[in-house]
């Protein structure tokens, strides 16, 4: 079995549920209570390659939203694989923001770094950002939609496979070109 490893930032603003999101991925639960994150958390997520042997372990770095911690929040996103962009579907704001975001992972990277935008609380039921506003902002930017419920599961482990499937195929197509010499 072969192990791929990649380094993924999440990021977006304070309370859209970057932290349940992770929760929900890493643990398969959901926590009702908000506590506010300190600086990062640091989790590790195997996601298998289906019809592959081969496992993409996911270094999820889950970075506050405060304000506050911005100047340590400018290191967390530095030489990073990939990158989810999180925005609360009730809240316009926190989309508006991801812009920013993205701005400072390209400025950390020297460029542009694949990855997600999210929309999450799908559950809520009151969406005040419309569906094909977000994916056609997400594909401005060159990056994947989802929208999900970190509350209820739905669509985070699809989200994520979607990152490990990308590396994986990123790392085939550079063994490939690796052998052609």
């Amino acid at each position: 079995m072969s192990i791929l490893r990649t380094k993924v930032v999440i990021v977006g603003d304070a309370t859209v549920g970057k932290t349940a999101i992770v929760n929900q991925l890493v643990h398969q639960n959901f926590i009702n209570s908000y506590q506010m994150t300190q600086a990062c958390e640091y989790k590790i997520k195997e996601v298998p390659i289906e019809d592959t042997k081969t496992v993409v372990e996911l270094h999820l770095i889950d970075v506050a939203g405060q304000k506050i911690f911005n100047s340590i929040a400018i290191d967390l996103i530095k030489d990073v694989n990939f990158c989810v962009l999180v925005y609360d579907v009730t809240q316009p704001t926190t989309l508006d923001s991801l812009q920013s975001w993205y701005e400072g992972i390209r400025d950390g990277n020297g460029g542009d770094v694949p990855g997600l935008i999210i929309g999450n609380k799908t559950d809520l039921g009151r969406s005040a950002v419309k569906s094909e506003d977000a994916q056609g902002f997400a594909e401005s930017m060159g990056l994947g939609f989802f929208e999900i419920s970190a509350n209820r599961g739905q669509e985070v482990e699809d989200a994520f496979a979607a990152i490990a499937k990308q590396h994986y195929e990123a790392y085939e197509e550079r063994v490939s070109q690796l052998k052609q010499l």
